[in-house]
């Protein structure tokens, strides 16, 4: 069911992109992650990890646009209880609301739908889909290269054997072309 939901809002991403496609920037980006896991095991510390991708950034009104992205993110928590590093790789697909304010500054804010690609946990019950919800600042740096800040946070539980949920900071740069 998650896999349908994933595959339609891809598509009709895609599909909204390439209809509006003269008031559309496509880009790539990247940079770091500052992941931990939240919930029932208090024992986890936060990890340094990345994240890259491309994105459409499709304009719906002057200071109004919404920008889907498709990332490759590394997520995860060193567990200090089996002194191990969690690793989570996960193909992502923000939905992000931008409204400006300023010509050059955005709030963003936005559902993100991630699929697991492969892990590290032994004996691995770790769900293969993730829910989270975004929120952040973008800043234009020029016509083309940009940084945005965001903070994740997860809505669904990243194993039905625990309450543990994906907290991430994710601090990008980027260029539009």
């Amino acid at each position: 069911m998650n896999r349908n939901i994933f595959t339609l809002l891809f598509v009709l991403i895609l599909g909204s992109a390439s209809m509006q496609a003269q008031s559309a920037a496509f880009g790539i980006k990247g940079g770091a992650n500052f992941s931990n896991l939240t919930g029932s095991q208090t024992d986890m510390q936060f990890i340094t990890a990345y994240h890259l991708g491309g994105l459409v950034e499709v304009n719906l009104l002057d200071f109004i646009s919404i920008q889907p992205e498709l990332l490759y993110s590394l997520q995860g928590a060193n567990s200090k209880a089996i002194n191990e590093k969690i690793n989570l790789h996960y193909a992502s697909l923000p939905l992000i609301f931008k409204v400006y304010f300023l010509e050059e500054l955005s709030i963003e804010a936005g559902p993100q739908f991630s699929v697991l690609i492969s892990d590290n946990v032994e004996n691995s019950k770790v769900n293969r889909t993730d829910s989270s919800f975004a929120a952040g600042l973008g800043f234009k740096l020029t016509e083309h290269l940009f940084l945005q800040g965001r903070y994740l946070f997860g809505l669904t539980e990243i194993s039905k054997n625990s309450e543990t949920k994906n907290q991430l900071i994710q601090l990008s740069a980027g260029y539009k072309f």
